[in-house]
């Protein structure tokens, strides 16, 4: 008889129990998922961070290679240039005037 006298006293209280505990599981579920987008907006940010800096490391990089060859291009011609100058005069002679380009 105990059984049943406190399963009649215990089977009011049920239905809002169950209420209670349904609504502290949807409360779990969506701290749950809030949690998940927070991590989500974070480490797509971080990625986005992440690959504009080695977009710009790379685009410096190109920038001072391309320096460098403009001006190893430079001092070439200029090597050439002045290679030819001094053909020229040792076939004319110093007195000579040079062509016109």
């Amino acid at each position: 008889m105990t059984a049943l006298a406190l399963a009649v006293l215990v089977s009011p209280a049920l239905p809002a129990l169950a209420e209670e505990t349904l609504g502290d599981a949807k409360q779990a579920v969506k701290d749950g998922a809030r949690a998940v987008g927070d991590a989500a907006r974070e480490t797509t940010k971080a990625i986005g961070h992440g690959a504009r800096d080695v977009t710009k490391a790379i685009g410096h990089e190109t920038r001072d290679a391309t320096k460098v060859v403009g001006h190893e291009s430079r001092s070439a011609v200029q090597s050439v240039g002045d290679a030819i100058k001094n053909a020229w005069k040792s076939l004319t002679g110093p007195g000579e005037a040079q062509p016109k380009p």
